[in-house]
């Protein structure tokens, strides 16, 4: 008998995790739409720094209310489950990368925020020469951001990896590598591109041109990771190694940052 070949997938063959991987890609347009009806409407101009607060929280807490509330794992606790594993994941990125890396992302790449009506901000002390500051909506914006940027970027690696591309030893790495330049690529393309955003690139070709790579480190350390986690139903992760690999991720990106502006210096 002929042994059946796998066919190509999308979604996890771990039924949990494909849950949170459908909740996650079915929420990322929600939020877009959100997000763009707030630049419609002017929001960030209008609103004082208690309803931005309040308008990053409504953007980003779905994340963690819905699944919650709504999907019930037999078995497991709330915090075993896939969706508050990605979810804490991600947040550990986010909130590391906002506080120490956003400074690499103003000396070096030439980024600039404009929340006029923010107040509350929180960033490193001793890091970072322009002294800009990080608003702490962006803490809310970057769980939803992340989120939607590692679900798909997983989903179409797991699409690759499973079809007769993933024969070859370099399917992966190299499928990681494009994913996520393209997603760096995305970001800044988008945000240069749609008027009414409150944060931009001071010199937008260059950032396209080079920058796209350097912030492109962001993911090819963190998606190998994402990848792994909880792939295999007989293997789940405890809450421990996703809060250490997540830190661990963080480290080696800031180190790749800080040695690549040792010979770069900035492109802005």
């Amino acid at each position: 008998m002929k042994a059946k070949t796998k066919q190509a997938r999308w979604l996890s063959e771990n039924p949990d995790k494909a849950w949170g991987e459908k909740f996650f890609l079915i929420y990322s347009p929600i939020w877009m739409a959100m997000m763009g009806l707030s630049v419609v409407l002017k929001l960030p101009e209008t609103l004082n720094n208690a309803g931005m607060l309040a308008m990053g929280a409504v953007t980003a807490l779905p994340l963690v209310l819905y699944p919650l509330f709504f999907h019930r794992e037999k078995g497991k606790k709330w915090y075993e489950t896939y969706w508050f594993k990605a979810n804490l994941f991600i947040f550990i990125l986010g909130f590391f990368q906002n506080y120490f890396l956003t400074h690499y992302f103003f000396d070096v790449l030439g980024m600039a925020y404009l929340y006029p009506n923010v107040t509350s901000h929180l960033e490193a002390a001793l890091v970072g020469l322009s002294r800009q500051t990080v608003p702490f909506i962006m803490y809310f914006y970057t769980q939803c951001f992340y989120m939607t940027y590692h679900a798909t970027a997983i989903v179409a690696l797991r699409r690759v990896n499973t079809s007769r591309l993933g024969r070859f030893k370099l399917t992966k790495p190299v499928m990681f590598l494009l994913v996520s330049v393209f997603w760096a690529f995305m970001e800044t393309f988008i945000m240069s591109k749609v008027s009414g955003f409150s944060f931009w690139y001071q010199d937008v070709g260059r950032m396209m041109k080079y920058g796209t790579f350097i912030y492109a480190y962001c993911f090819i350390t963190s998606f190998p990771f994402y990848f792994a986690l909880d792939e295999k139903a007989d293997k789940k992760w405890s809450v421990g190694k996703v809060a250490l690999c997540a830190f661990a991720v963080n480290a080696v990106t800031l180190l790749l940052f800080d040695v690549t502006t040792h010979f770069i210096g900035s492109i802005a």
